[in-house]
């Protein structure tokens, strides 16, 4: 047993923060002023260690106010066009490819007037063509199935 003033010291708390512990629950008075030293020393470390774990594990409180956070984040990034809405990423994408799509399909007529070299070239064009739309749907579906445009190449790559 020991007095209030040296408990408080024994476990770094002041006296009146001692009073509170024991007003708590946490710690253990025995008669005036009289504290069990092994006793209150234990129940002091389990409450500091339930304290921890406690505080380490968001409440739903943190978890809604961290939701907020993140869609607050999201809002902004759309807002300075650092992110953009899928349809809209997949409506560039399908404008630019029919550009160029449509673009190969004329040069072989700006190339040259002698009809069978415009044919030749024309057969090379069509190949590339198909080759690059065939591209531009496999980078499609993989920007739509959350994956990177470059792991549809990857996949051209190992076949």
């Amino acid at each position: 047993m020991v007095g209030s003033a040296e408990m408080a010291k024994c476990l770094g708390v002041t006296t009146r923060r001692l009073g509170q512990l024991v007003s708590e629950g946490v710690l253990r008075k025995e008669g005036r002023g009289k504290f069990p030293l092994a006793f209150n020393v234990k129940a002091f470390i389990d409450f500091k260690v339930q304290s921890e774990v406690s505080g380490l594990a968001p409440s739903s409180a943190d978890k809604l106010a961290q939701t907020r956070e993140q869609a607050l984040l999201r809002k902004m990034a759309r807002e300075d066009r650092e992110i953009i809405a899928m349809e809209e990423a997949m409506e560039a994408l399908e404008d630019v490819t029919g550009e160029f799509l449509t673009t190969m399909s004329t040069l072989p007529a700006q190339i040259t007037r002698d009809l069978e070299e415009r044919s030749r070239i024309e057969k090379i064009c069509d190949g590339e063509r198909k080759r690059l739309a065939k591209s531009f749907v496999k980078t499609t579906q993989a920007l739509q199935q959350g994956r990177r445009a470059s792991s549809a190449q990857t996949e051209d790559d190992a076949r």
